[in-house]
C-alpha cells in the first residue's frame, strides 16, 4: 500500500511540475551509489580495525576496547560525508527528486521485507510512510506548518532504527557495514528536512 501511495504522489508532483522523472532517476541512482559507498567505505574501515585487535575475532562477535566509540565517529562521518554529497547534488538536483529517489529505494526495501520477511516489513513500512508525508508537505504544503510537519514525519523512522543503531554500536556483531547502510537508508528520509534548513526546498533551486 505504500508503495501504491508513493508511486501515485510522484505522478501528482510530476504533473505540477516539481519533480521530473530524468532528475528523479538520478536521485535514485545517486543515493544508490551513496549507499553502496558507505557500505564498501564501512566494511572496509571495520575489518582494518579488527585487524588491528586480532583478540576480536575470538569473540562471539567481533568486539574490541573502543569499538563503541570507534562505530560511533563511522557514524559521524558518514552523516557529514552524507549531509555534504547531499548538498552538493542539491545544485543539480531538486530537494523533491532527491527525496523521491532515496524513497524508491525505501520501497524496494520494503517490499523485499513484505516478500521474505513479512513479520519485519514494519521497519520500512512505517519510515517509507513518514518519508511520503515529508515529500507530500514539500509538494503540497510550503506553508507556516510545513517545518513542524517534516519534523512529525521523522518520528516512525528515528524511533525504530535509532535503538538498533546504537545497539549496533554497543554490540558490533555485524560489524559497521550494515549499521552505516540501515544509517544511509534512515539519512535518506529526512532529504526534505535538510533541504529546508539549508534553504534548498524548492524545484526551483536546482541549477540548471
Amino acid at each position: 500500500m505504500a508503495v501504491l501511495v508513493l508511486l501515485s504522489l510522484i505522478m501528482a508532483a510530476r504533473r505540477r511540475g516539481d519533480l521530473a522523472l530524468t532528475r528523479l532517476v538520478w536521485g535514485a541512482l545517486a543515493f544508490l551509489a551513496v549507499l553502496l559507498a558507505s557500505f564498501a567505505l564501512s566494511v572496509g574501515v571495520w575489518e582494518l580495525l579488527v585487524s588491528l585487535h586480532p583478540h576480536a575475532k575470538e569473540l562471539t562477535y567481533p568486539d574490541f576496547k573502543g569499538s563503541t566509540v570507534a562505530m560511533a565517529a563511522i557514524y559521524a562521518a558518514a552523516t557529514v560525508a552524507f549531509i555534504a554529497i547531499m548538498y552538493m547534488l542539491s545544485r543539480r538536483i531538486s530537494a523533491v527528486d532527491l527525496a523521491a529517489g532515496a524513497l524508491l529505494w525505501w520501497a524496494v526495501v520494503d517490499l523485499t521485507l513484505g516478500l521474505f520477511a513479512p513479520l519485519s516489513s514494519a521497519l520500512a513500512s512505517w519510515p517509507l510512510l513518514g518519508g511520503i508525508v515529508a515529500l507530500a508537505v514539500v509538494v503540497f504544503l510550503r506553508g507556516p506548518w510545513a517545518a513542524t510537519l517534516l519534523a512529525l514525519a521523522s518520528a516512525p523512522a528515528l524511533v525504530l532504527f535509532v535503538p538498533l543503531l546504537v545497539l549496533q554500536a554497543h554490540q558490533p556483531d555485524d560489524g559497521a557495514g550494515i549499521a552505516v547502510l540501515a544509517l544511509m537508508l534512515l539519512l535518506g528520509l529526512p532529504v526534505p528536512q535538510l533541504a529546508l534548513i539549508t534553504g534548498r526546498l524548492g524545484a526551483d533551486e536546482a541549477e540548471d
